[in-house]
């Protein structure tokens, strides 16, 4: 029997909202890139609302996606409108005042980060409860299969404990570091602790597309090293793993992904090497992250299935950002979790 369709509103109708500019060679690699194209062709909801101040971004979703409730602000909603679902898009400082107001009965999914401070992030979550609101937060690196083998067979037979670790970012410690921190849990378990290793005073107001030079800790004082280039010279988001059986890299932002097993060292008796001039390649499935995160939130509304990325994980990555930005302001301080 088929499941009625959940009546979902959009909030905000940016570039990955909307997909406009459309990009030829993103399209190659991901089959949805934006949540209008999950929301147009998912069997489980029924989009027909979009809320943006801007109105090139309203005309595009009358026109191209033939949305039919498209307005200004949640003010000027119809005032009888109830949504099953919202998709949380807009800007950070946004979203409290948007959860607070709407008139939502199911779920939502909200994009990251959730909330311009930490605190902020507290009072959504305590909105959702009492609104008893499922909420996925999209963190899609959870659901995508590849991390998923990964972590549940590839870790144990291939790569074996982590040593340490290496991931170089860009265009923001919220905005782009947080899913590769939420990467390096799922993969590796919590962070034990951590340490900035960039300064920054007190008064120092941090947005969205600020870079920090951290470490994160894990079990066994095995650290991470996250770095940061700037995007306007080319852009990369590499992470690189080195475990006690093998290396494991993440190139092109996930799109390659290769490993080098250990073998007896060429040059040196009694020693092991790594067969970096060797590798193998994992072939990584992409593209449908967006589609498969509101599957998995479709399936909790519906039957009760646990979701890949509750708020509470999502407050985990907003707790290891918010005491990165403390221990930058305070003399690069080692804060333990």
């Amino acid at each position: 029997m088929l499941k009625k369709k959940l009546k979902t509103i959009l909030f905000g109708f940016g570039n990955f909202a909307s997909g406009y500019p459309e990009d030829p060679k993103m399209k190659k690699y991901f089959k949805y890139c934006s949540h209008a194209q999950v929301l147009s062709s998912h069997k489980n909801f029924d989009w027909d609302a979009v809320v943006d101040p801007d109105s090139d971004k309203r005309n595009l979703a009358k026109k191209k996606w033939k949305i039919p409730i498209v307005v200004e602000n949640i003010k000027n909603l119809p005032k009888n409108y109830i949504a099953d679902v919202a998709v949380i898009s807009s800007p950070s400082k946004t979203r409290m005042n948007i959860i607070q107001s709407l008139n939502v009965k199911k779920g939502l999914l909200i994009e990251k980060p959730i909330a311009t401070t930490f605190e902020e992030v507290r009072k959504i979550k305590q909105i959702c409860r009492k609104k008893k609101l499922i909420t996925q937060v999209n963190f899609f690196r959870r659901v995508n299969k590849t991390n998923i083998f990964i972590k549940s067979k590839f870790l144990r037979r291939t790569f074996g404990d982590l040593q340490c670790g290496f991931c170089i970012y860009g265009k923001g410690l919220k905005n782009n570091a947080i899913h590769y921190i939420d990467l390096a849990r799922m993969i590796f378990g919590e962070v034990c602790y951590l340490r900035s290793l960039t300064k920054f005073s007190k008064s120092k107001k941090i947005n969205d597309y600020d870079n920090f030079s951290f470490l994160l800790g894990f079990k066994n004082n095995k650290e991470i090293l996250f770095t940061h280039i700037d995007f306007k010279f080319y852009r990369e988001i590499y992470f690189d793993v080195w475990g006690t059986k093998g290396r494991l890299e993440f190139l092109f932002e996930g799109i390659k992904i290769r490993y080098s097993s250990k073998k007896a060292h060429r040059a040196v008796n009694h020693f092991n090497e790594l067969e970096i001039d060797k590798v193998k390649y994992i072939n990584p499935q992409l593209g449908e992250e967006y589609y498969d995160m509101y599957t998995n939130l479709a399936d909790s509304i519906y039957n009760k299935k646990k979701l890949v990325s509750d708020l509470n994980n999502a407050m985990s990555n907003e707790y290891i950002i918010d005491r990165i930005i403390h221990s930058s302001k305070n003399n690069s301080k080692l804060i333990k979790l």
